[in-house]
């Protein structure tokens, strides 16, 4: 396992959330953000040159984001990459040795409510590792931890990492 945590930015406030999660985490272990967005690739036919103008705004972004976020934490060491292809897809390919995935829960519409929305729930359902989402609704922040737990190896593990995140939380 490497010594990044792989943040999906994408520009909504709930991404910034994820981020500020994500610093708090990665700070006392000293470990590298790595800010990635993904470029849809996936969705119809697109026109000429869509996917190159979605790449430079994507890289404008990370590049916004990026010096926020140096300015938060200048401690801690950021990368920023642009990815193309499924939003769920291409991130957890890419997080696949990361400590951990962290995204937001990019809940919409009538969803609101839900802490997970579909596609934090595919990210968190695809990862080949740990994942974090952090909900969108600040009121809903710090309320809980959802574990699904089968028996497995990795499902006790995932109930220790949770364990130790809202002990965390708490004392914070």
């Amino acid at each position: 396992m490497d010594n990044r945590v792989v943040v999906g930015v994408s520009g909504r406030p709930a991404a910034r959330a994820a981020l500020q999660w994500a610093i708090d985490y990665a700070r006392p272990r000293r470990l590298e953000i790595e800010l990635v967005h993904v470029v849809d690739a996936t969705f119809g036919t697109t026109t000429v040159g869509f996917l190159h103008s979605a790449r430079e705004q994507a890289e404008l972004l990370l590049a916004r984001e990026g010096e926020e976020t140096r300015s938060v934490a200048p401690d801690l060491t950021f990368r920023t990459t642009v990815l193309e292809g499924s939003p769920t897809g291409a991130l957890t390919d890419w997080a696949v040795g990361a400590q951990l995935l962290v995204v937001d829960s990019h809940a919409l519409g009538r969803f609101r409510d839900y802490v997970f929305s579909t596609q934090a729930a595919q990210v968190a359902a695809y990862a080949g590792g740990s994942v974090v989402v952090v909900p969108e609704r600040e009121e809903q922040r710090g309320t809980g931890v959802v574990v699904g737990v089968d028996g497995s190896e990795a499902s006790l593990a995932a109930v220790t990492f949770a364990s130790d995140q809202a002990d965390r939380l708490a004392s914070g």
